[in-house]
């Protein structure tokens, strides 16, 4: 399923990488800043690195958040407390008390008008000061602390909070009243009945509260149009700063709305052109990225990440831009294809990422720096230990890079610039992210990383270990290949781990019938009681089922590729000619005795070509001279070269010399010549 879906990705047709391409535009447009910015790197402490900076307009210089928030906290502490006060209280409980203490029989005595005017004293005494119903609000006041009365949500008065009463007082003002005229259980049912007047307005309260915090002034002074702000070299004061943020806010109100059609052609202009620069020389440092629409999203993926990354950090004031790990988008490219093209797409998308950042230059350089470093770090992975040494350089390149601006801008080193080396030290344990990263990349877009390539080359896997087992003359001739081809590549260039892996496996299809194999024959030869149309279709057999036997171990699509190729188109000669000798005047369709193909597409393939078969030639030797190794290998590979077996793997003609002189010395080293030890008699 999965060959299916690269299938289908790789026949895309041509205009997709169009629409592709449209759509990275898209993405980095919005999220580029769309609005006039306030082009000006500036820090307390530090000189103003510009010329004489001019008031361009009158503006007014705005509180700090510091300074804001203290009014903001005075204010919510000196609010007043508002109370509403019931007047119809009074007039209930005078009722309630007059039927429930006078008897109903003696409404109009005299006895009960006077219980009664008893009753009306007592409560007007109480409720002329008030009844106040405790609150929590209550509890940050002092009793000499001024609360405000409300008379049907209008003010009418103020008073202290032991201006009114509370119920132990009302209950004691009762008695005093009324201990002479009222009995005890008249009194007590008085108390009773008491119920509080004045009770806390949560709503007039905040309304007034929020109408304070709503009356703070956000300004303290301001700057007159042609003022000069800052002259060039001014070590800049708090107040230097403030006035610059000010500055900076109102640029950004006044420009704000006008980002108009212009500017944004001009952004898109920018865009544009940058996309089609990276297009451009991505075709010219990786042709085989172009048309493998895979390739081309994930380089767009990986900028677009880290832009939208950049983007969304840049929002968080509590968070630096150097937290990011960027070193990780050059590991993986390097991981997936190679140093220099990672160093190229390291630099286009840290160009891209300077538009979101402060101090653009000094962003460029770090993360360039510390990319180089990355890659360099990881060049050759093959210990889990290079994953921690990597971390400790990538931070070393950070903090030298960093320090050495600050000496450059203002001659030394503040405490405060010290402890900006904690992002750049999580920053760079960030980059391990990519172990666990390299994984779910290989699985979605089919790659392969160099930790892979460790795990398949161990011999004592499953498949090699069975080679090594059912045709150990297979095997032997494999090691010897992967040395050879190992040895070339790391010379003209390429991939060393690729190429050893795929030399390993590629005489794997040998399993399915190893005794027809020259390397693993013991004296008989089963050849021998075939045709020679047989045995060709058997030894052309063994790339069909290498193929198969590797795709049913989940061995990955680039080593596959070199199972595919390592024989090209080329003629099983042995065979052939023994053909043609023994039918002289028969017209031969060569086909029956050629490999299906492909031709080697990479210069990793194109060496293993090349090493199998010198290697294999040399077994056949009669003497291991240098000048025979020398004429066997200029034989071999002028063969291939008139066959045109190396059509499409990007070999120079220099490289190609280059290879044949490593053929010559590794084969020459291996087939030297001892001397004889004595019998010992």
């Amino acid at each position: 399923m999965k060959e299916k879906f690269y299938l289908l990705i790789k026949n895309i047709p041509q205009f997709s990488r169009l629409g592709l391409s449209i759509l990275f535009v898209a993405t980095i447009y919005f999220l580029m800043p769309q609005k006039k910015t306030f082009d000006y790197q500036y820090e307390i402490a530090r000189p103003w690195l510009y010329n004489d900076l001019i008031a361009p307009f009158d503006f007014p210089i705005y509180k700090t958040l510091e300074e804001l928030e203290e009014e903001r906290q005075n204010v919510m502490q000196s609010s007043k407390l508002y109370f509403s006060v019931n007047d119809t209280i009074v007039h209930k409980l005078k009722k309630e008390l007059e039927q429930s203490i006078i008897p109903k029989t003696e409404t109009d005595s005299i006895s009960a008008n006077r219980l009664r005017k008893v009753c009306s004293q007592i409560l007007d005494s109480i409720y002329s000061i008030g009844i106040l119903s405790w609150s929590d609000q209550l509890d940050q006041l002092e009793p000499e602390d001024q609360i405000y009365l409300l008379y049907e949500n209008k003010i009418e008065s103020q008073v202290t909070v032991d201006g009114l009463l509370n119920f132990g007082l009302a209950k004691v003002l009762v008695n005093q009243i009324g201990s002479e005229q009222l009995s005890e259980d008249q009194i007590e049912m008085i108390v009773r009945k008491l119920k509080a007047n004045v009770k806390y307005n949560p709503i007039i309260t905040e309304k007034f509260r929020n109408e304070n915090l709503d009356n703070i002034n956000p300004y303290k002074g301001a700057v007159l149009k042609g003022q000069v702000i800052v002259e060039k070299g001014e070590i800049l004061d708090e107040q230097s700063v403030k006035i610059l943020k000010s500055l900076n806010e109102e640029y950004k109100e006044k420009y704000l709305s006008k980002f108009g059609t212009a500017n944004a052609f001009g952004l898109l202009l920018i865009i544009v052109a940058y996309t089609g620069v990276l297009f451009y020389l991505i075709s010219i440092f990786n042709k085989e990225i172009i048309a493998d629409i895979r390739k081309l999203f994930f380089i767009y993926l990986l900028i677009a990440l880290q832009l939208y990354l950049t983007f969304s950090i840049t929002k968080i004031e509590q968070l630096d831009i150097y937290l990011l790990p960027f070193c990780v988008v050059p590991i993986l490219v390097k991981t997936f294809f190679n140093a220099r093209f990672a160093v190229f797409i390291s630099t286009m998308s840290v160009i891209i990422c300077s538009f979101l950042v402060p101090d653009p230059l000094k962003f460029i350089c770090m993360e360039w720096m510390a990319s180089a470093v990355a890659i360099s770090a990881y060049s050759n992975l093959q210990r889990r230990s290079q994953f921690f040494y990597s971390v400790l350089f990538i931070f070393f390149a950070y903090s030298v890079i960093h320090l050495s601006f600050e000496l450059l801008k203002v001659g030394k080193v503040n405490l405060e610039e010290l402890q900006r080396l904690k992002w750049f030290a999580f920053s760079s344990v960030l980059t391990l992210v990519i172990y666990p990263l390299m994984y779910v990349i290989e699985k979605a877009f089919g790659f392969i990383s160099d930790i892979t390539l460790l795990e398949l080359s161990d011999t004592n896997s499953k498949l090699l270990k069975r080679l090594s087992e059912e045709a150990p003359g297979t095997f032997q001739h494999s090691l010897q290949v992967a040395n050879l081809a190992e040895s070339v590549i790391q010379e003209i260039g390429g991939n060393p781990l690729l190429v050893r892996t795929g030399s390993l496996y590629h005489d794997i299809g040998k399993l399915d019938q190893p005794e027809f194999y020259s390397e693993n024959q013991h004296g008989h030869n089963p050849h021998d009681a075939l045709s020679h149309e047989e045995s060709a279709k058997i030894i052309i057999n063994h790339v069909i089922k290498g193929v198969e036997l590797a795709k049913k171990n989940n061995i990955p699509e680039q080593i596959v590729d070199f199972i595919r190729t390592h024989h090209g188109t080329s003629l099983i000669r042995y065979f052939f000619y023994s053909y043609k000798k023994e039918n002289p005047d028969a017209e031969i369709d060569d086909t029956i005795f050629r490999y299906p193909g492909p031709l080697p597409h990479s210069k990793e393939a194109a060496v293993l070509m090349m090493a199998d078969a010198v290697e294999a030639s040399s077994r056949s030797l009669s003497k291991y001279s240098y000048e025979d190794i020398s004429d066997l290998v200029e034989k071999i590979i002028e063969s291939q070269i008139d066959d045109h077996q190396f059509l499409n793997s990007h070999l120079s003609f220099k490289e190609l010399h280059r290879a044949k002189a490593i053929f010559k010395t590794k084969l020459n080293n291996i087939y030297h010549s001892r001397i004889s030890y004595p019998d010992g008699k």
